[in-house]
Protein backbone atom coordinates (compact mmCIF):
# COMPACT_ATOMS: atom_id res chain seq x y z
CA UNK A 1 0.00 0.00 0.00
CA UNK A 2 1.05 3.20 -1.29
CA UNK A 3 1.44 5.75 1.70
CA UNK A 4 1.99 9.43 1.83
CA UNK A 5 3.69 10.69 5.03
CA UNK A 6 2.57 14.97 4.41
CA UNK A 7 1.64 17.63 7.04
CA UNK A 8 -1.65 16.93 8.06
CA UNK A 9 -4.07 19.46 7.75
CA UNK A 10 -7.27 19.53 10.40
CA UNK A 11 -10.49 21.25 9.14
CA UNK A 12 -12.97 22.95 11.52
CA UNK A 13 -16.98 24.06 10.36
CA UNK A 14 -19.69 25.65 11.11
CA UNK A 15 -22.80 23.01 11.73
CA UNK A 16 -26.09 24.07 10.90
CA UNK A 17 -29.24 22.14 10.30
CA UNK A 18 -30.27 19.51 11.77
CA UNK A 19 -30.23 16.58 9.51
CA UNK A 20 -31.30 13.25 11.39
CA UNK A 21 -33.95 12.54 13.54
CA UNK A 22 -32.03 10.03 16.14
CA UNK A 23 -34.18 8.14 18.60
CA UNK A 24 -33.97 6.24 21.64
CA UNK A 25 -30.96 7.88 23.10
CA UNK A 26 -29.35 9.83 26.22
CA UNK A 27 -30.15 14.02 26.89
CA UNK A 28 -28.32 16.51 24.56
CA UNK A 29 -25.88 18.50 24.79
CA UNK A 30 -24.07 21.51 22.84
CA UNK A 31 -21.93 19.46 21.01
CA UNK A 32 -25.22 18.01 19.56
CA UNK A 33 -24.61 17.57 15.11
CA UNK A 34 -20.81 17.36 15.80
CA UNK A 35 -19.49 15.74 12.65
CA UNK A 36 -16.09 14.10 12.13
CA UNK A 37 -14.26 13.31 8.65
CA UNK A 38 -11.30 12.58 7.05
CA UNK A 39 -9.45 15.31 4.57
CA UNK A 40 -8.02 13.47 2.01
CA UNK A 41 -4.73 15.64 0.22
CA UNK A 42 -7.16 16.19 -2.88
CA UNK A 43 -8.99 18.76 -0.82
CA UNK A 44 -12.05 15.99 0.04
CA UNK A 45 -13.62 15.56 3.05
CA UNK A 46 -15.00 12.38 3.44
CA UNK A 47 -17.32 12.62 6.86
CA UNK A 48 -17.96 9.19 8.91
CA UNK A 49 -19.32 10.30 12.09
CA UNK A 50 -21.49 12.29 14.37
CA UNK A 51 -20.98 12.63 17.91
CA UNK A 52 -24.71 13.33 19.81
CA UNK A 53 -26.41 12.86 22.77
CA UNK A 54 -22.85 12.37 24.34
CA UNK A 55 -22.15 9.18 21.98
CA UNK A 56 -20.65 8.86 18.27
CA UNK A 57 -22.86 7.34 15.98
CA UNK A 58 -22.84 5.88 12.30
CA UNK A 59 -26.27 7.94 11.42
CA UNK A 60 -27.15 6.24 8.28
CA UNK A 61 -29.88 3.58 8.36
CA UNK A 62 -28.82 -0.57 8.26
CA UNK A 63 -29.44 -1.18 4.61
CA UNK A 64 -30.81 -4.40 4.01
CA UNK A 65 -31.45 -7.17 6.33
CA UNK A 66 -28.77 -9.43 4.53
CA UNK A 67 -26.27 -7.14 6.18
CA UNK A 68 -27.74 -7.67 9.83
CA UNK A 69 -25.26 -10.69 10.45
CA UNK A 70 -22.24 -8.78 9.09
CA UNK A 71 -22.03 -5.56 11.61
CA UNK A 72 -18.68 -4.27 9.61
CA UNK A 73 -21.00 -4.07 6.14
CA UNK A 74 -23.86 -2.20 8.08
CA UNK A 75 -20.77 0.46 9.67
CA UNK A 76 -18.86 0.83 5.94
CA UNK A 77 -19.12 3.81 4.24
CA UNK A 78 -18.90 1.74 0.81
CA UNK A 79 -21.70 2.33 -1.94
CA UNK A 80 -24.53 4.12 -0.42
CA UNK A 81 -27.30 5.83 -2.70
CA UNK A 82 -26.88 9.26 -1.47
CA UNK A 83 -24.73 11.02 1.39
CA UNK A 84 -25.79 10.08 4.63
CA UNK A 85 -25.45 13.99 5.40
CA UNK A 86 -27.02 15.23 2.36
CA UNK A 87 -28.87 18.48 3.53
CA UNK A 88 -26.67 19.50 6.14
CA UNK A 89 -25.21 22.77 6.11
CA UNK A 90 -21.95 20.86 6.38
CA UNK A 91 -21.53 20.89 2.55
CA UNK A 92 -22.46 24.48 2.27
CA UNK A 93 -20.86 26.31 5.00
CA UNK A 94 -17.38 27.37 4.38
CA UNK A 95 -14.25 25.11 6.68
CA UNK A 96 -11.49 26.10 8.49
CA UNK A 97 -8.11 24.49 8.43
CA UNK A 98 -5.02 25.14 10.05
CA UNK A 99 -1.55 23.92 9.55
CA UNK A 100 1.02 22.07 11.20
CA UNK A 101 2.63 25.90 11.90
CA UNK A 102 -0.75 26.94 13.01
CA UNK A 103 -1.50 28.61 9.71
CA UNK A 104 -4.96 29.29 9.64
CA UNK A 105 -7.21 28.31 5.70
CA UNK A 106 -10.68 28.44 4.29
CA UNK A 107 -11.95 25.88 2.59
CA UNK A 108 -15.11 26.51 0.82
CA UNK A 109 -17.16 23.38 -0.34
CA UNK A 110 -17.73 23.48 -4.20
CA UNK A 111 -19.56 20.30 -4.77
CA UNK A 112 -20.28 16.56 -3.48
CA UNK A 113 -18.64 13.57 -5.25
CA UNK A 114 -18.09 9.74 -4.87
CA UNK A 115 -14.45 8.42 -4.33
CA UNK A 116 -12.50 5.53 -4.42
CA UNK A 117 -11.69 3.58 -1.22
CA UNK A 118 -10.34 0.24 -1.86
CA UNK A 119 -13.11 -0.71 -4.44
CA UNK A 120 -15.78 0.76 -2.98
CA UNK A 121 -17.14 4.50 -3.50
CA UNK A 122 -16.86 6.75 -0.38
CA UNK A 123 -19.40 10.00 -0.56
CA UNK A 124 -17.23 13.28 0.24
CA UNK A 125 -17.57 16.82 0.51
CA UNK A 126 -15.28 18.88 -2.45
CA UNK A 127 -13.44 21.93 -1.29
CA UNK A 128 -11.04 24.53 -2.95
CA UNK A 129 -8.36 23.31 -1.11
CA UNK A 130 -5.30 22.65 -3.70
CA UNK A 131 -4.88 19.09 -5.04
CA UNK A 132 -1.93 17.92 -3.22
CA UNK A 133 -1.81 14.18 -3.94
CA UNK A 134 0.98 12.65 -6.27
CA UNK A 135 -1.18 9.19 -6.93
CA UNK A 136 -4.61 8.69 -9.40
CA UNK A 137 -7.48 9.14 -7.03
CA UNK A 138 -9.21 5.90 -8.86
CA UNK A 139 -6.34 3.89 -7.68
CA UNK A 140 -5.18 5.13 -4.88
CA UNK A 141 -5.48 8.18 -2.00
CA UNK A 142 -3.85 10.37 0.31
CA UNK A 143 -5.36 10.13 3.99
CA UNK A 144 -3.51 13.27 5.47
CA UNK A 145 -6.14 14.93 8.10
CA UNK A 146 -9.24 14.94 9.64
CA UNK A 147 -12.80 17.58 9.46
CA UNK A 148 -14.98 18.48 12.33
CA UNK A 149 -18.18 20.73 11.75
CA UNK A 150 -17.71 22.67 14.86
CA UNK A 151 -15.60 25.57 16.15
CA UNK A 152 -13.26 23.10 18.13
CA UNK A 153 -9.63 22.93 18.83
CA UNK A 154 -7.92 19.59 17.31
CA UNK A 155 -3.93 19.01 17.10
CA UNK A 156 -2.19 16.95 14.64
CA UNK A 157 -0.21 14.30 15.49
CA UNK A 158 3.67 14.98 15.06
CA UNK A 159 5.37 12.16 12.90
CA UNK A 160 8.80 11.51 14.79
CA UNK A 161 12.17 10.53 13.03
CA UNK A 162 13.16 6.98 13.83
CA UNK A 163 16.75 7.88 13.41
CA UNK A 164 16.23 11.19 16.23
CA UNK A 165 17.44 11.42 19.44
CA UNK A 166 13.57 11.25 20.44
CA UNK A 167 13.42 7.76 19.00
CA UNK A 168 16.68 6.36 20.42
CA UNK A 169 15.45 7.46 23.77
CA UNK A 170 12.01 5.57 23.01
CA UNK A 171 13.82 2.67 22.41
CA UNK A 172 15.77 2.35 24.59
CA UNK A 173 13.09 2.77 27.39
CA UNK A 174 10.25 0.61 24.82
CA UNK A 175 12.98 -2.31 24.46
CA UNK A 176 12.17 -4.28 27.92
CA UNK A 177 8.35 -4.39 26.99
CA UNK A 178 9.16 -5.74 23.22
CA UNK A 179 11.46 -8.59 24.57
CA UNK A 180 9.50 -9.83 26.92
CA UNK A 181 6.26 -9.66 24.96
CA UNK A 182 8.37 -11.27 22.38
CA UNK A 183 10.04 -14.20 24.90
CA UNK A 184 6.25 -14.98 26.19
CA UNK A 185 5.48 -15.51 22.70
CA UNK A 186 8.01 -17.15 21.34
CA UNK A 187 7.50 -19.90 24.43
CA UNK A 188 4.44 -20.35 23.42
CA UNK A 189 5.54 -21.55 20.07
CA UNK A 190 8.27 -23.82 21.22
CA UNK A 191 5.79 -25.56 22.99
CA UNK A 192 3.26 -26.29 20.50
CA UNK A 193 6.10 -26.69 17.99
CA UNK A 194 8.57 -28.63 20.37
CA UNK A 195 12.27 -27.68 20.12
CA UNK A 196 13.45 -28.02 16.61
CA UNK A 197 13.49 -24.82 14.41
CA UNK A 198 12.88 -26.34 10.68
CA UNK A 199 14.20 -23.19 8.99
CA UNK A 200 17.09 -20.87 9.27
CA UNK A 201 14.88 -18.34 8.28
CA UNK A 202 12.54 -19.26 11.21
CA UNK A 203 12.62 -17.17 14.45
CA UNK A 204 14.87 -18.95 16.63
CA UNK A 205 13.84 -20.09 20.04
CA UNK A 206 16.74 -18.80 22.24
CA UNK A 207 16.91 -15.82 24.08
CA UNK A 208 20.57 -15.18 23.11
CA UNK A 209 19.99 -15.86 19.65
CA UNK A 210 17.12 -13.86 19.62
CA UNK A 211 19.32 -10.83 21.48
CA UNK A 212 21.81 -10.40 18.11
CA UNK A 213 19.19 -9.30 15.96
CA UNK A 214 18.02 -5.98 16.61
CA UNK A 215 15.19 -3.91 16.98
CA UNK A 216 13.71 -1.50 14.78
CA UNK A 217 10.87 1.09 15.13
CA UNK A 218 9.55 1.41 11.87
CA UNK A 219 6.87 4.34 13.15
CA UNK A 220 6.56 6.61 16.08
CA UNK A 221 3.90 9.00 16.05
CA UNK A 222 3.35 11.71 18.79
CA UNK A 223 0.69 13.61 19.81
CA UNK A 224 0.81 17.90 19.04
CA UNK A 225 1.22 18.29 22.54
CA UNK A 226 0.65 16.61 26.24
CA UNK A 227 -2.93 15.12 26.43
CA UNK A 228 -4.91 14.96 29.99
CA UNK A 229 -1.04 15.95 31.08
CA UNK A 230 1.44 13.31 29.47
CA UNK A 231 2.46 12.72 26.28
CA UNK A 232 0.54 10.09 24.05
CA UNK A 233 2.47 8.27 20.94
CA UNK A 234 1.75 5.33 18.58
CA UNK A 235 4.79 2.75 18.13
CA UNK A 236 5.47 0.26 15.64
CA UNK A 237 8.33 -1.79 15.81
CA UNK A 238 9.95 -4.93 14.11
CA UNK A 239 13.02 -7.45 14.24
CA UNK A 240 13.45 -9.02 11.11
CA UNK A 241 15.04 -12.77 10.81
CA UNK A 242 16.90 -14.20 8.55
CA UNK A 243 16.45 -11.60 5.93
CA UNK A 244 18.44 -12.87 2.89
CA UNK A 245 21.39 -10.19 1.50
CA UNK A 246 20.00 -10.03 -1.59
CA UNK A 247 16.49 -9.45 -0.97
CA UNK A 248 14.41 -6.95 -2.42
CA UNK A 249 12.20 -4.29 -1.17
CA UNK A 250 8.83 -6.47 -0.53
CA UNK A 251 11.09 -10.38 -0.22
CA UNK A 252 12.72 -10.40 2.61
CA UNK A 253 13.12 -14.28 3.12
CA UNK A 254 12.34 -14.83 6.54
CA UNK A 255 9.74 -14.23 9.21
CA UNK A 256 9.63 -11.28 11.10
CA UNK A 257 8.17 -10.33 14.73
CA UNK A 258 6.16 -7.09 15.31
CA UNK A 259 4.94 -5.04 18.20
CA UNK A 260 2.78 -2.03 18.08
CA UNK A 261 0.82 -0.14 20.89
CA UNK A 262 -0.39 2.92 22.53
CA UNK A 263 1.93 4.74 24.93
CA UNK A 264 1.70 7.42 27.18
CA UNK A 265 4.88 8.90 29.03
CA UNK A 266 4.42 10.44 32.30
CA UNK A 267 6.30 13.41 33.52
CA UNK A 268 8.93 11.79 34.90
CA UNK A 269 9.85 9.87 31.70
CA UNK A 270 8.25 6.76 32.65
CA UNK A 271 6.30 4.80 29.92
CA UNK A 272 3.09 3.16 30.29
CA UNK A 273 1.76 0.76 27.43
CA UNK A 274 -1.89 0.38 26.22
CA UNK A 275 -3.31 -2.39 23.82
CA UNK A 276 0.08 -3.72 22.68
CA UNK A 277 -0.53 -6.11 19.89
CA UNK A 278 1.97 -8.15 18.42
CA UNK A 279 2.53 -11.32 16.07
CA UNK A 280 4.65 -13.56 13.67
CA UNK A 281 4.47 -12.65 9.77
CA UNK A 282 6.19 -12.72 6.83
CA UNK A 283 7.55 -9.66 4.33
CA UNK A 284 4.25 -9.84 2.33
CA UNK A 285 2.33 -7.44 4.89
CA UNK A 286 -1.02 -9.16 5.30
CA UNK A 287 -0.46 -8.82 8.65
CA UNK A 288 -0.33 -4.83 9.07
CA UNK A 289 2.71 -4.48 11.47
CA UNK A 290 1.88 -0.57 11.49
CA UNK A 291 -2.06 -0.23 11.22
CA UNK A 292 -2.51 3.25 12.67
CA UNK A 293 -1.23 6.27 9.93
CA UNK A 294 -2.24 9.13 11.36
CA UNK A 295 -4.39 10.29 14.63
CA UNK A 296 -5.76 13.63 16.13
CA UNK A 297 -6.80 14.74 19.39
CA UNK A 298 -9.56 17.15 20.51
CA UNK A 299 -11.31 17.97 23.38
CA UNK A 300 -15.48 18.10 23.78
CA UNK A 301 -15.85 19.70 27.64
CA UNK A 302 -14.26 17.57 29.69
CA UNK A 303 -14.29 14.08 27.40
CA UNK A 304 -10.81 13.88 25.18
CA UNK A 305 -11.05 12.25 21.94
CA UNK A 306 -8.49 10.33 19.77
CA UNK A 307 -9.67 9.85 16.19
CA UNK A 308 -7.22 7.58 14.25
CA UNK A 309 -6.96 6.54 10.48
CA UNK A 310 -5.92 2.24 10.04
CA UNK A 311 -5.09 0.66 7.53
CA UNK A 312 -6.04 -2.95 6.79
CA UNK A 313 -5.01 -5.31 4.08
CA UNK A 314 -7.97 -4.92 1.80
CA UNK A 315 -9.69 -1.76 3.75
CA UNK A 316 -9.11 1.20 6.27
CA UNK A 317 -10.95 2.16 8.95
CA UNK A 318 -11.62 4.94 10.91
CA UNK A 319 -11.55 4.69 14.87
CA UNK A 320 -12.31 7.10 17.82
CA UNK A 321 -11.42 6.39 20.88
CA UNK A 322 -11.87 8.02 24.28
CA UNK A 323 -8.71 9.06 26.70
CA UNK A 324 -9.70 7.49 30.13
CA UNK A 325 -6.48 7.33 32.76
CA UNK A 326 -3.99 5.25 31.41
CA UNK A 327 -6.60 3.84 28.62
CA UNK A 328 -7.88 4.41 25.05
CA UNK A 329 -11.56 3.19 24.93
CA UNK A 330 -12.82 2.45 21.38
CA UNK A 331 -16.11 5.31 21.32
CA UNK A 332 -16.62 4.25 17.41
CA UNK A 333 -15.22 1.82 13.85
CA UNK A 334 -16.16 3.20 10.67
CA UNK A 335 -15.16 0.95 7.93
CA UNK A 336 -14.07 2.68 4.67
CA UNK A 337 -15.88 0.48 2.28
CA UNK A 338 -13.12 -1.97 0.78
CA UNK A 339 -15.47 -5.00 1.86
Amino acid sequence: MIRLLAAAFFVIAVNGADCHVLSQRPEPNPFDKLKIGVLRASGAIVPFAEYYRHQWWNPWPEKSSEFDEDQAKIKSLGNHAEPWFLGCDANKAPWYSSTAEGRGLVLAPIGLTELNNHGGDNWAILTNMPNRTKFDPDVNHDDIGFALSGNIPIEQMIEVKTDSNEAVWFLQKITPVFANVETDEINQRAAEKGTRVTSPYEIPFSAEERALTKIKITDLLRSGSSINGRDLYFVSMQKEYGKSPDSGEFACGGEVYFLYAWVFKNNNGDLVTYDVNSGITDCDGKVNPSPVMRFASFRLGDRTFIATIEHGYEDEEYVIYEVVGDQLLKALETFGGGL
